[in-house]
């Protein structure tokens, strides 16, 4: 396997540890340099070991064998916290964006982060309005421990919860640093904006669109009959004053079912009268339910 393969475990005979693997390998060019440097200068920093398992210093170990330089490693106290350490020693030390410490942060500290969410919602659960612990000192939220040690503000941390939350792929890109974190929040922002309500107007309109449109159509099958025989001609007269009147009054309580049934029942129609308000009482009802949908009817 090659030493410029993204995906090794292991180098110089030593395997490598989880936490050495969440950063990216140098870019061919500052590798290029890394490898020049260590040649002319040999190692400067020694690599961090870890339990025997390479923990810091992975692209300074492919440097020395691209170099021909012979690797010096150093092994630390076995009380240390590997993952911190890595984060401590590699996240400035990387030319990462905001989006990518966080993400890094949370794969490196997932279970730490898991144990603070927990805390959270416990907290919220028992109506506690403060976080302090037993010893009255204040305890760190999940959102505050990432902002910490990705040294970024808490508010950026919650964008990128939205961001994993609302779109995993998004996520990926934040992380692989394809797509800036604002970005990205923007994107699933604009993405989650409700569709503008409509107005009871704007309802009554598309009720009458949807009668005329079921006229036309019947008028359409009427003419395409060849039966031979002339149905009875479709009434298409323009509603009265009565039925416009009756309209009106839907349009003040659209949202009242029985206040609409009460209205047909009380008023006195003609049977051309009636069939028009049937016709759109029932697609009112219709448009009751898209408004309760919409939102604009409880």
């Amino acid at each position: 396997m090659s030493t410029n393969d993204k995906k090794i475990t292991e180098l110089d005979g030593r395997s490598i540890h989880p936490a050495a693997l969440l950063f990216p390998a140098l870019k061919p060019k500052d590798f290029k340099q890394l490898a020049d440097d260590i040649k002319a200068n040999s190692l400067r920093e020694p690599i961090k070991l870890f339990n025997g398992q390479i923990l810091d210093g992975v692209n300074r170990v492919r440097a020395c064998i691209e170099a021909g330089v012979m690797p010096r490693y150093d092994e630390l106290p076995p009380y240390t916290n590997p993952w911190r350490f890595a984060l401590s020693a590699n996240i400035h030390r990387r030319h990462l964006k905001p989006g990518q410490r966080i993400a890094l942060v949370k794969k490196a500290l997932a279970k730490e982060v898991q144990a603070a969410k927990a805390a959270d919602l416990e907290r919220k659960r028992s109506g506690k309005k403060s976080n302090l612990g037993s010893d009255g000192t204040k305890v760190p939220t999940a959102d505050e421990i990432v902002a910490k040690e990705a040294d970024v503000s808490v508010s950026a941390v919650k964008k990128h919860n939205v961001v994993e939350q609302k779109s995993p792929k998004l996520a990926k890109q934040v992380a692989k640093g394809k797509k800036s974190l604002g970005k990205a929040h923007s994107q699933v922002k604009k993405a989650g904006k409700p569709k503008p309500k409509k107005s009871e107007k704007e309802i009554l309109a598309d009720v009458q669109r949807q009668y005329d449109e079921q006229i036309a159509a019947k008028e359409r099958k009427q003419q395409e009959s060849d039966d031979g025989e002339a149905d009875e001609p479709i009434r298409t007269t323009a509603p009265t004053q009565r039925v416009r009147s009756w309209l009106s009054s839907v349009n003040r309580c659209l949202s009242e079912t029985t206040a609409l049934v009460g209205l047909a029942e009380d008023s006195e129609f003609s049977d051309e009268e009636q069939e028009v308000v049937d016709r759109a009482g029932a697609m009112l009802v219709e448009a009751l339910e898209v408004l309760r949908q919409q939102g604009v009817a409880s």
